[in-house]
């Protein structure tokens, strides 16, 4: 192979990007999650919901992060609040998520950071958590990252701090970045 052609090579090479750079990973899905008490939780102050909750969550994140995540909990007869917020953090592992972000809804809350776990267990029947709120003072701030809610913490089946809520309905898409 003469030295042009693998000069030439060796040029392209380097205009390719890598293909870690620009590499996305996905989370999306809705539905509704069981009421109950979650399972696995690392947070000795769990909440067991009476009520279905209805979930949405989007978000991806590649250089840059962004997306949304909105409860509501189902209460017959009763108005609902719906919680939403702006993605500002996500870290994916296999079929695991984690994505925190800050309250935007409802207004009374806007600005509190908030944290939510997925498992996508395709028709096995995937896994979230109920949101995780963080108001300054909270206890349970001690099991977050530093830098929360810019860094997240890590996913995992053992690893959301309030547990996990099978789904009832719908259900999650998680896609973490190919190399």
């Amino acid at each position: 192979m003469s030295k042009t052609v693998v000069l030439a090579l060796f040029v392209c090479a380097l205009a390719l990007p890598s293909a870690a750079v620009g590499a996305t990973a996905v989370v999306k899905g809705t539905g509704t999650l069981e009421p109950g008490c979650p399972v696995d939780p690392v947070a000795a102050d769990v909440f067991c919901p009476t009520n279905p909750i209805w979930f949405s969550l989007q978000a991806k994140s590649s250089q840059k992060t962004s997306g949304t995540v909105r409860m509501r909990w189902l209460v017959e007869g009763k108005a609902r609040s719906l919680f939403g917020g702006r993605v500002t953090c996500m870290n994916t592992v296999g079929n695991a998520v984690v994505l925190g972000g800050v309250l935007s809804n409802p207004r009374a809350l806007r600005g509190i950071p908030f944290v939510e776990f997925a498992i996508d267990n395709g028709a096995t029947g995937d896994l979230l958590s109920d949101l995780g709120l963080f108001p300054d003072g909270d206890l349970d701030q001690v099991l977050l990252p530093v830098g929360f809610p810019t860094i997240c913490p890590a996913p995992g089946l053992a690893a959301s701090i309030y547990g996990y809520l099978p789904t009832l309905s719908g259900g999650v898409l998680v896609r973490p970045p190919t190399p």
